[in-house]
């Protein structure tokens, strides 16, 4: 989830972890490299660029291409 803070805080999917796309850069490596890494963001783009950058570092990843709406822990995604 490279959602920030403040929108991670207001409701996730389980599992996710959060690294802002701003702290990428810095952070990335707190990913896991033997599993595929799945990127959500409140923009299809944020995502889309996110697992792009991942792929050429070496990191087996992927983007939702769906609006997921999240709330109180609980998601519902939209096409």
């Amino acid at each position: 989830d490279v959602r920030d803070e403040s929108e991670f805080a207001r409701g996730l999917l389980p599992g996710a972890l959060n690294i802002p796309s701003l702290r990428l850069h810095e952070e990335y490596s707190r990913l896991p490299v033997d599993r595929e890494n799945v990127v959500h963001c409140n923009t299809v783009t944020t995502s889309h660029i996110t697992s792009q950058f991942l792929k050429r570092y070496g990191y087996r990843s992927r983007y939702l291409n769906a609006f997921v709406r999240i709330t109180d822990n609980q998601h519902t995604t939209e096409p």
